[in-house]
């Protein structure tokens, strides 16, 4: 029996050097920045001054419209009642609200339905000549929330107007047909990937692109053609909402100010980033492939329509332009980790080179959710805003970034 105690006990007190040799290695673990530190983005930008950037963008617009950018499209507009805060707007407060519009977009000639909702604010101020859109994704079914529902009811109360959006196949946009070149009517759903799986053998380049953001353009289309003296507008968006803003900032460069939260990261950094592969709209590679260039298997080199880094330095190219990439750092869903050390140094040098606008990222280790936090709305988004086109405000919002990081 006393022989058998001690072997008893032996478990027990090498339990303690076990746990510190599994610390030790836990902590010797490198992060997905520093796994990538050496890694060389250079491949993945192919423009070099404002002028062959919007030589690209103007080809990335071609890719979904031959035409060129629908700034003539405009949407029906109607006037909703109050009852729609306890539907399509459940989440939102209605109080700051003064009125409320259903923008109806026809994307043409798809015969394909879209809504936004346009809320005028009950603050009448210099901020009532400004639009927000802001997209709330794949958003949950049910009441609007994960922070959508906070930035829209700050920006009203700031004296905003605000336009909500939902994505196809999403919330109050259920609409899942589509008329094709040949005539037909073929429906699709109830995913984004069976949108792509039914209409792109039926549609030339990215056309069905022009399903997502095409409401989105005819919504700036509408509000430089209703407000007097328009100022400016800004996009925000979470998750596919992100991914969103990303895509139609670089398309439109109307949208001045962009907020793009949890939305989209290069290719080659999302496999270090668990869920962050998304639907199809995230990585088709006809638009955004990347190849390895220099064969250490991690894709470097730009070979579709516009990478990744092309569209979040689109987003911010041009006159008093601006996008700060929001990633939350412990983000369950996706677009999570330091990952991003290895492109936004980088993005951000690009953008100052050439010389209009101010790309950076936030990082918000204010939390553990997928949401657009209290602290970026108060710290980020609110604060850029305010400051309007002060050539200083990309600096500062910089200085914020470095502190957060």
């Amino acid at each position: 029996m006393r022989l058998l105690l001690p072997l008893l006990l032996l478990p027990l007190l090498l339990l303690p050097l076990l746990l510190i040799g599994t610390t030790a290695n836990l902590s010797a673990q490198e992060t997905p920045g520093q796994k990538l530190a050496e890694y060389d983005p250079s491949g993945l930008i192919r423009f070099a001054s404002e002028k062959e950037a919007e030589a690209r963008r103007e080809k990335l617009i071609r890719y979904l419209w031959p035409d060129g950018l629908p700034v003539t499209a405009l949407p029906k507009r109607e006037a909703v009642a109050a009852e729609i805060f306890e539907n399509d707007l459940k989440g939102i407060d209605s109080e700051p609200a003064r009125s409320v519009e259903r923008l109806s977009i026809d994307v043409a000639p798809f015969e394909f339905h879209a809504t936004c909702y346009l809320l005028q604010p009950k603050a009448v101020n210099t901020n009532s000549r400004r639009l927000v859109i802001i997209h709330s994704g794949h958003r949950r079914p049910g009441p609007i929330g994960e922070g959508v529902n906070d930035s829209a009811n700050a920006l009203l109360r700031a004296g905003f107007q605000v336009a909500m959006v939902d994505m196809p196949l999403i919330g109050w946009n259920q609409h899942n047909t589509a008329k094709i070149p040949s005539g037909e009517v073929v429906s699709f759903g109830p995913r984004h990937d069976d949108m792509f799986r039914v209409l792109t053998p039926h549609l030339a380049d990215g056309t069905v692109f022009r399903l997502f953001v095409e409401p989105v353009v005819q919504t700036i289309n509408s509000f430089y053609a209703v407000t007097k003296v328009a100022q400016d507008v800004t996009m925000i968006g979470l998750s596919g909402g992100g991914w969103a803003t990303h895509f139609c900032a670089a398309i439109d460069p109307r949208i001045r100010t962009s907020f793009p939260v949890a939305g989209a990261m290069p290719l080659y950094a999302r496999k270090l980033s668990p869920g962050s592969w998304g639907d199809s709209e995230q990585f088709y590679e006809p638009l955004y492939g990347e190849a390895d260039g220099d064969g250490d298997g991690i894709t470097d080199k730009a070979v579709g329509v516009a990478s990744w880094l092309e569209i979040f330095a689109l987003g911010a190219i041009g006159s008093n332009r601006r996008q700060v990439q929001v990633l939350n750092y412990s983000d369950p869903c996706c677009f999570s980790t330091d990952v991003y050390s290895s492109y936004d140094q980088f993005l951000q040098k690009k953008v100052d080179e050439i010389g209009a606008g101010s790309w950076s990222v936030y990082s918000d280790r204010s939390h553990k959710k997928h949401i657009i936090s209290l602290a970026v709305i108060d710290g980020v988004i609110l604060p850029a805003l305010a400051q309007g086109e002060s050539n200083a405000s990309g600096r500062n919002m910089r200085r914020l970034i470095l502190v957060n990081r």
